[in-house]
């Protein structure tokens, strides 16, 4: 039945070659006499047995592989890709700021080696740093996406950076709530946005990869100096679209500049909510993200709830206020106008 098959056949000649040989080991018909020679025979059957599960992995990989081309061709109402989840792509105008949103029809991604740029000492041991360099460039290399080969390059380039951290499941959880709200409150067009206490610049990045937006620019600013060549790394496909810039938020002369949103999701950390929001325009559209998670050392200006969040920042327009239950904390956002 699988005579056409010589790798099925090559596989059941090495295991009826490890059988037979580990008989001989166990049955002392080939008189091995030292330890040493039982230890090696054994690696040799453990070592056959270790071929077969890959040959049925690599079986199994193709199988799946073919599933996926097969699901990702074009259906009617095709719309984003992203966690599994396809996302409706057809215009609609947004009440609020009556906006048009941008369609913007995503490519089927295609098999691309994008990743040979991203390398590191070949002698490196295996640590876990090696091991998660070699599974985002392999992810990158197989779902093709900016984002991923962003990350990879920053475990690459940027050992030391906490991108675990920055990217952990929590993080991501509440940027893609506050991207899907952003959009629904705003639409997806924006000249200029502003990302105060940037850090590593994982939201710009998610903001230049996700298809409902159409964005011109966005700056990332943070007072840590050591934050920014790590944010340019990730975000390096953007080329002169994003900047990573070390700035103190209290003396930028937000006037001038005149961003069309100013985001900031980590007000836990600002001393007075109300004295920076005085900095910024009257009409200057925000995001701000909070928390009640008091017990985390580093926040030093939780909320209690989103009804104190609402209180503190006192916006003159509201469009969106809402709160995101986690495992140790809730987090509260607000979209709306100073």
């Amino acid at each position: 039945m699988h005579g056409d098959r010589p790798a099925l056949n090559d596989e059941r000649k090495l295991r009826g070659g490890a059988i037979q040989f580990r008989r001989m080991v166990d049955g002392r018909d080939i008189g091995i006499a030292d330890q040493r020679r039982k230890q090696l025979a054994k690696r040799f059957t453990a070592c056959v047995g270790f071929w077969r599960t890959a040959a049925k992995a690599a079986l199994l990989m193709l199988a799946e592989r073919r599933w996926s081309g097969l699901m990702r061709q074009p259906l009617s109402g095709t719309g984003q890709w992203r966690s599994g989840v396809q996302h409706d792509q057809r215009p609609r105008t947004n009440q609020p700021c009556g906006r048009q949103d941008c369609v913007v029809s995503p490519e089927i991604p295609t098999y691309k080696t994008n990743m040979m740029d991203v390398t590191q000492p070949r002698n490196a041991g295996m640590d876990g740093h090696e091991q998660a360099l070699d599974l985002t460039r392999g992810i990158a290399a197989y779902v093709n996406h900016p984002l991923v080969a962003g990350l990879a390059r920053v475990i690459a380039k940027h050992p030391q950076a906490d991108i675990a951290n920055a990217f952990n499941h929590k993080q991501v959880a509440c940027k893609m709530w506050a991207l899907d709200r952003l959009f629904d409150s705003c639409g997806g067009r924006f000249g200029r946005i502003w990302v105060l206490g940037g850090w590593y610049g994982v939201l710009p990045a998610m903001l230049f990869n996700d298809a409902r937006f159409d964005i011109g620019a966005i700056h990332s600013i943070d007072i840590d100096p050591e934050v920014a060549p790590v944010a340019r790394t990730l975000n390096r496909e953007a080329g002169d679209r994003f900047r990573a810039l070390t700035a103190d938020m209290y003396a930028i002369d937000y006037a001038a500049a005149q961003p069309d949103l100013v985001v900031n999701t980590s007000c836990e950390h600002i001393v007075d909510l109300r004295a920076w929001l005085a900095l910024l325009p009257s009409g200057t559209n925000v995001l701000l993200q909070s928390n009640d998670y008091f017990s985390e050392p580093t926040h030093i200006n939780c909320v209690a709830s989103l009804a104190a969040f609402e209180a503190m920042a006192a916006l003159r327009e509201m469009r969106f206020s809402g709160e995101l239950p986690t495992k140790n904390y809730t987090r509260f956002m607000l979209i709306g106008t100073v």
